[in-house]
């Protein structure tokens, strides 16, 4: 199975390559169009852990989409490579620039898990359970919110406590 596997990625690779530099010649004159397909293609190096290939396709992606409902998408997903990487200091300023130009961005509620996630990881407990706090007050209803995040259970448990309570 490992040679099919492999066979596998490289044909989706290739098909997606081609999509992509077909797709983003033809929206060269629109900025929108463009910054739509660098997002598409940032996506799926971040599903391949490609993440300096994805990074380029996100600040490609912000360029084009400047002014637009892309750009904070954009922003966003910089900051998730550089969390990826674990360049916290990088992530860090990418989402705090994230909340401060885009309050009323549908990402915020990931920002802020992405933020508990990177709080958690630098062991800073309290910030985790704040950041956790303020995703569920910017997405009440989403589903993920009826099974407790891995990190929050884990930080429950970590302050000895097994319940979280925040």
């Amino acid at each position: 199975h490992v040679g099919y596997d492999n066979a596998a990625k490289i044909a989706k690779k290739a098909f997606a390559d081609k999509f992509f530099a077909e797709h983003k010649n033809r929206f060269v004159n629109s900025s929108e169009l463009a910054a739509a397909s660098s997002l598409a293609l940032g996506d799926y190096y971040l599903t391949q852990n490609k993440y300096d290939k994805a990074n380029s396709a996100f600040k490609n992606a912000r360029k084009n989409g400047r002014g637009t409902q892309l750009e904070d998408d954009a922003v966003f997903k910089i900051a998730v490579v550089q969390a990826r990487l674990n360049r916290l200091e990088n992530a860090f300023e990418q989402l705090s620039e994230f909340m401060d130009d885009y309050p009323d961005s549908d990402r915020r509620a990931e920002a802020y898990m992405t933020l508990a996630g990177m709080y958690y990881r630098s062991g800073k407990i309290d910030e985790t359970l704040n950041a956790y706090d303020k995703a569920r007050e910017q997405a009440p209803n989403l589903i993920i919110w009826n099974m407790e995040s891995s990190n929050v259970i884990q930080v429950a448990f970590d302050m000895g406590t097994g319940v979280y309570t925040h």
